[in-house]
């Protein structure tokens, strides 16, 4: 349960509205408003580069209007936890390289 508790904080935290878990897959949903300023930031520039390198378990979709990555192979609740935490350390550290080199 406090798998699912942190998952949800660290899915907001990151630009994520939604979570969903289900057939040894998760599915993240960026926040509706295709306008916000989230799209344009470093955060989500980074997201997308963490999305590439993950070749073969994940991939960025747009169903209408909503933006969405769909990671395959997510075992558990402590699986999805442990790749939340891993794009985080992607983000921070990325971040900290470009404040860095500026």
């Amino acid at each position: 349960m406090f798998n699912i508790v942190k998952l949800r904080w660290l899915a907001r935290k990151l630009g994520f509205e939604k979570i969903i878990l289900k057939n040894n897959k998760m599915t993240l949903f960026f926040i509706a408003n295709q306008q916000s300023g989230y799209f344009a930031t470093k955060e989500f520039k980074i997201i997308l580069e963490w999305i590439n390198k993950q070749v073969v378990n994940c991939r960025l979709k747009q169903n209408k209007d909503k933006l969405s990555i769909e990671i395959n192979n997510v075992l558990s609740a402590a699986n999805a936890l442990k790749i939340f935490i891993d794009l985080e350390e992607s983000i921070l550290k990325t971040l900290d390289e470009l404040k860095t080199n500026n």
